[in-house]
């Protein structure tokens, strides 16, 4: 489980922290379900059957304890690759419907 924290004890207590996760090109074509950071740091996304690739990938923690008085209401964007590889599929075929069958006599 990561280390998620609004800051010290009592920004911690009192304030709700979020994710903003961005997805970079090409990563969208990837997801049929964009990546997502709950607050306790679990990350969800659900493939696209297209392919192997890389989704390169930033998140940044936000909390809503505002700036005032100098105060730091988020961290620095992270980055991070999430690579999708190749799955050995069996092979498929479909055979055409013939339009006419050919037979001699």
């Amino acid at each position: 489980m990561p280390d998620v924290s609004a800051g010290s004890l009592d920004e911690s207590l009192s304030q709700q922290v979020t994710f903003e996760v961005t997805v970079l090109d090409p990563g969208p074509l990837l997801f049929t379900t964009p990546p997502t950071i709950d607050a306790s740091g679990v990350a969800r996304f659900s493939l696209s059957p297209t392919g192997p690739g890389d989704a390169h990938i930033t998140v940044m923690l936000r909390d809503n304890g505002g700036v005032e008085d100098g105060g730091k209401d988020r961290t620095e964007q992270r980055p991070f690759i999430i690579r999708v590889v190749h799955v050995n599929l069996a092979p498929s075929f479909t055979l055409p419907q013939p339009d006419a069958l050919a037979v001699e006599a």
